[in-house]
């Protein structure tokens, strides 16, 4: 077995399914070893709502981070070390007329889905022709560098299980944030929103059309029971530093599993699933939600931050979009921030009326709902070593949100970014000073060794972020 593994390798079991197994050093010849160096990984996250005023989000201070972070970021406090801000970023605002494009990199001046085509693809937004999103998306540009040799070349996933609204703006909010360019046509990548369908995808052999972990998970039984064979035959060829590697990766993986089979309440007084995570069925019709909708997306998102750690540790991809939300949010806040502020349309506390009429205290809240599942990915990253570093080392996280410090802003905004600390600075609060917000994505690219200087039609680079 140690002469066949390569930087990606599997436990293969009875049924068709699949455990991908992390990198192991001590099962690679020195010679092998240096040629395999480990890939880096490139995560896009994005909430579709704001940080919400700088009272309760930005620093204070520009340079080191070395104050509390404010509310919308405080659960990524434990991660500052690993992580800087860059805040004072605008976008260049068009009122063109909505089916021509405005100037280079421009957002629309427009309610929703103004900014998504420039800050994820480079180019100017046009208000009435779909895709929203007009160019290559930056992390399909990621996946073309860094997906040759995983199962994956990029995933693509939303916590937000549906729109909420079938009425207003629905094409806008249900649209994706990947968008890649094939044979002279602009193709929206579907969105998974299901963390059940993910774990399949995981799970499941490539090119089957079986669904074997249906079957495990519903016989109470764990993915790692069709492969324990191989496993323990494996824990005892390894060092005594790839064992505690390998038991501590199998008890994530019992661990996805437990989440994804219990299907009950979200914890901290949340209302029983909507959607159970055991067997979530086709995705729900749009029009059967009414503003402030809820399926346990905070239930979901937290699988899907456990699983985007395995499919990267695992080579099974190096490259993810993740959406927390659609482009214009109606979840309900009271799961999110503890909202008590009415809606117009039904009288149920949503993120989208909050970021209108709610406290910036509350708006905060609701965005620290979503730093929160990022904060749950930091830390399943930095859990996971790889040579003398972490997979959070290897890895250029982005955090991005559709507008700025309030309903609709489209200037000031704070974005962070986090991981692959030999290229980015970290631990830092950066001045943009009125740079295009995309330039984040743009050094991002740099940092994963990209050598580009353009993303779209956005170029240049945001000071201080990239070492020299």
């Amino acid at each position: 077995m140690a002469k066949k593994l390569t930087r990606r390798s599997f436990l293969r079991g009875s049924g068709g399914l699949v455990v991908g197994i992390p990198f192991l050093e001590s099962l690679r010849s020195e010679k092998a070893f240096a040629q395999q160096a480990f890939p880096n990984r490139f995560i896009t996250t994005y909430y579709g709502s704001t940080t919400g005023s700088a009272r309760y989000s930005s620093p204070d201070n520009y340079g080191p981070l070395n104050q509390p972070l404010k509310l919308a970021l405080a659960p990524l406090q434990d991660y500052v070390s690993k992580l800087s801000f860059i805040s004072n970023l605008d976008f260049p605002v068009t009122n063109v007329a909505p089916t021509e494009p405005g100037p280079p990199g421009s957002a629309r001046n427009k309610q929703h889905a103004g900014v998504e085509s420039p800050l994820f693809s480079g180019m100017a937004a046009m208000e009435r022709v779909a895709p929203v999103i007009r160019g290559t998306t930056v992390d399909q540009i990621a996946a073309d560098f860094l997906g040759s040799g995983s199962q994956y070349k990029s995933l693509q996933l939303r916590v937000q299980a549906a729109s909420y609204n079938g009425r207003t703006g629905a094409r806008a909010q249900g649209t994706s944030t990947s968008v890649r360019a094939e044979n002279g046509r602009l193709n929206e990548l579907p969105m998974v929103e299901s963390p059940k369908r993910l774990y399949d995808m995981l799970f499941a052999a490539g090119g089957t059309t079986t669904n074997p972990t249906t079957q495990t998970l519903a016989k109470n039984k764990s993915a790692l029971d069709f492969v324990l064979e191989d496993a323990n035959r494996l824990i005892a060829s390894v060092s005594a530093n790839d064992r505690q590697l390998l038991e501590n990766h199998f008890e994530k993986i019992r661990e996805f599993e437990r989440s994804l089979s219990s299907g009950g309440s979200g914890g901290g007084g949340m209302q029983p699933s909507t959607l159970p995570l055991n067997n979530p069925g086709p995705d729900p019709q749009v029009n059967s939600y009414s503003f402030g909708g809820w399926a346990d997306e905070t239930k979901r998102g937290e699988a899907m931050a456990d699983m985007i750690a395995y499919a990267l540790s695992t080579d099974i991809t190096r490259v993810v979009a993740w959406a927390f939300t659609h482009f214009q949010c109606w979840l309900n806040s009271q799961m999110t921030g503890g909202s008590a502020t009415p809606s117009g349309s039904n009288g149920v506390p949503e993120i989208h009326n909050d970021s209108h009429n709610s406290s910036a205290e509350q708006i905060a809240k609701n965005c620290a709902w979503a730093t929160g599942l990022l904060a749950r990915l930091l830390g399943n990253l930095e859990s996971v070593q790889e040579g003398t570093g972490t997979l959070l080392d290897h890895t250029f996280i982005s955090f991005v949100t559709a507008e700025s410090k309030n309903a609709h802003g489209k200037t000031n905004y704070t974005y962070a970014v986090a991981g692959m600390g030999d290229r980015i600075n970290l631990g830092q609060h950066i001045n943009g000073n009125k740079a295009h917000p995309a330039l984040v994505h743009l050094d991002g690219l740099r940092a994963i060794g990209l050598n580009t200087n353009r993303l779209g039609e956005v170029s240049g680079s945001l000071p201080g972020l990239l070492k020299v």
